[in-house]
């Protein structure tokens, strides 16, 4: 699995699912507050699938969102 660049698929076992989401959050500032477009942005780098790489790290505690989905953070 080449994290550095684009992913073919997404993994499905558990343990090579959660290496690539914690690359995956380098990408992104702690404290800083990202709009949905600009999470979507920098998924899009990762894999063409960006909604469910956004829905993962959301599910496995990566990253959290407030109740309308507007604004996005890296949980500390």
């Amino acid at each position: 699995m080449n994290l550095d660049g684009e992913i073919t698929l997404i993994p499905s076992k558990e343990k090579k699912k959660l290496i690539l989401l914690q690359h995956i959050v380098t990408r992104f500032e702690v404290g800083k507050a990202y709009t949905e477009k600009e999470v979507n942005t920098i998924l899009k780098t990762v894999h063409a699938d960006f909604v469910s790489l956004r829905r993962h790290l959301i599910e496995y505690g990566f990253m959290e969102r407030n109740k309308d989905g507007s604004v996005y953070t890296l949980k500390a």
